[in-house]
């Protein structure tokens, strides 16, 4: 029995946000579906499923309220989870966005941990079951692909003289850094050091700019 990663449907009209949750969405542990805008959405929504949508609430032609009250009154994503992302929150933004059929309300900036919690508190798991006479041959070939990657990774130890980390920006060990010290909501330029930028720290913007450099088919 192994549990599916959560589908989340992204809806914002910030590309530079867009970027950026596509970067993040392997530390959130999630496979996203991102779109700019609520028409889109739908498009999408008659073809597939998620377990959550996210949605930003100040959107330009059709906003975060009216869009969930569509939602709402399609019959594919009637009780799917919706949570509404917005920056600049004023009084009253969680209760109107509770009103108009959200199930949660995150307000800019918040961390990338922030995120991954709110996502796996509504996401629903969904749960595969191998077959019972496969078990047993499926566990013996994990244990023993695992078994040769402890010994590749011992091979290239010893032959290593400085430890490397070969991951173009935005894979997992540079989001893990960034959602250590950094904040998901400041405006960033274009580029993968300047949305890595928007998580606030030079530090990291550094980073990309490095690796923007060394690789910058990596990046694109």
């Amino acid at each position: 029995m192994t549990m599916r990663t959560p589908r989340v449907l992204i809806i914002d009209d910030d590309s530079t946000h867009r970027k950026l949750m596509e970067l993040i969405s392997d530390h959130l542990g999630i496979i996203p579906k991102i779109v700019s805008d609520c028409s889109q959405a739908f498009d999408v929504l008659s073809q597939e499923s998620f377990d959550v949508i996210l949605l930003d609430w100040r959107m330009p032609i059709i906003d975060g309220e009216e869009c969930t009250k569509s939602l709402r009154e399609f019959s594919h994503t009637k009780s799917t989870p919706i949570i509404a992302v917005t920056a600049l929150a004023m009084s009253g933004d969680r209760e109107a966005c509770l009103a108009a059929g959200v199930d949660d309300y995150l307000s800019k900036p918040f961390t990338i941990d922030d995120l991954k919690t709110m996502i796996q508190k509504w996401s629903r798991p969904r749960v595969e079951t191998a077959k019972t006479d496969e078990t047993d041959e499926t566990a013996a070939a994990a244990a023993a692909a695992l078994t040769d990657v402890a010994a590749d990774a011992a091979d290239i130890s010893e032959t290593a003289d400085t430890p490397q980390t070969f991951q173009p920006i935005g894979t997992f060990e540079t989001v893990e850094k960034v959602g250590r010290v950094g904040t998901v909501g400041t405006a960033g330029t274009a580029g993968t050091a300047g949305v890595v930028g928007t998580l606030g720290s030079p530090e990291t913007t550094d980073a990309a700019e490095t690796a923007e450099t060394a690789c910058p088919d990596c990046t694109s």
